[in-house]
């Protein structure tokens, strides 16, 4: 087939949707395009300059065509961004052009997507979503009852109305936590009955529980890099280093504990605002953004995977690596902890 996901934004190497599912979709023997605009993951947002920039480079890349493990990317010069109203130059357009079999757009309520689901019907293709969006990150999913009448109004304009338009022409729009799919019906006006609950795919050559001796070798050499010895609890935690993921609380938990004389350190991977506070504490070790495929080296080095506030897909990334998990016990997406037995 020939298949195209159409995103607001792009950056190599961060992000599976715009990563990891076209290079695997390419190498089954599909003809795979990414169609995005000129701007990086976040690169409208006000923390991209401390927590991305120097891992990922300016926020606004140049227009052009290349391929990356056997994918297509076609970057178009973004004019437009405000939240989820993000519009590039003839995206719509270029999509169509390419007479694709399939259409995969991220967000179900973004403006492009509802651009695409007009475009659809003039179209052959088939049009579907994912939604990630969960509780943990949608204030409404818990308060909506209690939003000033306001708040309600412009939520129901902006998510339900724009969902709803685009979801005539969505086959189905994926969720990968039962709260997404709850989201999704009660927020982003989805269709019943056109919501599938999937978890998210993980890429299992390189996600993998230690297995062999240059495993073995390869932990010790990592732990000895670190300064961390075999009778230490090592944890470890990956993402944005915010107010709103929180991970300071896991810094502050290696504090507690080794005062008491309890031998746990953490490292961290990731820039944010709170990376030099983290830093100053005894036994945490922040270290900078690095490509996904570099992490399970590390997961499967450590002895603890902690996300203290908001899930992540980084929970199932360790987890797939034989590493226990620490999570808020707000999240709903109870599957990236519960059955594999840590």
């Amino acid at each position: 087939m020939r298949i195209v996901f159409s995103t607001d934004w792009y950056s190599e190497g961060m992000g599976y949707s715009e990563n990891i599912l076209p290079i695997v979709l390419a190498r089954m023997g599909h003809e795979v395009f990414v169609v995005s605009s000129t701007m990086q993951v976040y690169g409208d947002h006000a923390f991209y300059r401390d927590v991305y920039e120097r891992f990922l480079g300016p926020a606004i890349l140049e227009p052009g065509t290349k391929v990356i493990d056997g994918v297509t990317l076609i970057r178009l010069p973004i004019q437009l961004w405000w939240k989820r109203l993000k519009i590039a130059r003839g995206r719509v357009q270029a999509v169509v052009d390419l007479r694709p079999d399939i259409v995969f757009s991220y967000d179900p309520r973004s403006m492009q997507t509802a651009m695409l689901s007009a475009a659809a019907w003039f179209s052959d293709f088939k049009l579907f979503s994912s939604v990630h969006t969960v509780a943990s990150v949608y204030p409404a999913f818990y308060h909506y009852a209690e939003m000033p009448i306001l708040r309600r109004a412009w939520l129901r304009l902006t998510d339900t109305w724009i969902g709803w338009f685009a979801s005539r022409r969505i086959e189905v729009s994926y969720a990968n936590t039962p709260d997404a799919v709850e989201i999704a019906l009660r927020f982003f006006g989805a269709r019943s009955g056109r919501v599938k609950l999937i978890p998210s795919g993980l890429d299992v050559a390189h996600l993998r529980p230690a297995r062999d001796a240059q495993d073995a070798r390869e932990r010790t050499a990592i732990r000895a890099s670190l300064g961390v010895t075999d009778d230490e609890i090592l944890c470890i935690y990956t993402g944005r280093l915010t107010a709103a993921k929180n991970p300071k609380v896991l810094a502050e938990a290696v504090r507690i504990l080794r005062e008491n004389r309890k031998p746990y350190r953490a490292i961290f991977f990731g820039e944010g605002e709170q990376a030099a506070e983290i830093a100053s504490v005894d036994g945490c070790a922040v270290m900078p953004f690095v490509k996904y495929q570099a992490l399970p080296a590390y997961y499967r080095a450590v002895d603890v995977g902690v996300w203290p506030r908001q899930e992540s897909v980084s929970m199932t990334d360790a987890a797939a690596c034989g590493t226990p998990i620490i999570a808020s016990d707000r999240m709903l997406a109870r599957e990236r902890i519960d059955g594999n037995g840590l």
